[in-house]
């Protein structure tokens, strides 16, 4: 008689590095009414109860091409070219895990073309997480995975230092 297993549904959450988190302050602060992006970089790592935790230590800037910096433009895929090449450079050991940008004119939810985008870098890196800080400073972080799309919770010290 076969075996009957079943695999639990993994939790999934991120951190961020707390260097990381004051470049991202200052990076954010210095730019309050354009909208900024950038790949982000790191390692995925098991936790406890089949937890699954995007580790983020890195943001490479992209550069805004929209016409009104204060909307998004996609990046060109020349640009995850690029980002593929730093991280092969300065993070050998580390994997793209996601994208991150500002909503400087609403709040930290996803917009159609923010669902858009996430799943154009869904098909291309497998499970990915996608940031948005909106105008209040409130940082939302959503995982696009094999499951669902769903927000998720991290460390909540960047809320603070970001809102300081």
């Amino acid at each position: 008689m076969p075996v009957k297993t079943s695999v639990k549904r993994p939790l999934f959450s991120f951190i961020l590095d707390e260097n990381l988190e004051l470049r991202l302050k200052t990076y954010i602060t210095t730019r309050p009414k354009q909208e900024i992006s950038g790949g982000l970089i790191g390692d995925i790592k098991g936790g406890n109860q089949n937890t699954i935790i995007y580790d983020l230590k890195e943001f490479l800037p992209f550069p805004n091409l929209s016409e009104n910096p204060e909307d998004f433009a996609t990046p060109p895929a020349s640009w995850f070219e690029i980002l593929e090449e730093w991280r092969w450079f300065y993070y050998p050991n580390s994997k793209f895990l996601g994208f991150l940008h500002t909503h400087p004119k609403s709040s930290s939810k996803l917009s159609s073309q923010d669902t858009q985008f996430a799943n154009i870098l869904k098909k291309k890196y497998g499970s990915i997480v996608f940031i948005i800080i909106g105008k209040n400073k409130y940082l939302s972080c959503y995982c696009f995975n094999e499951y669902s799309t769903e927000l998720i919770n991290g460390s909540l010290k960047y809320y603070q230092l970001i809102q300081r």
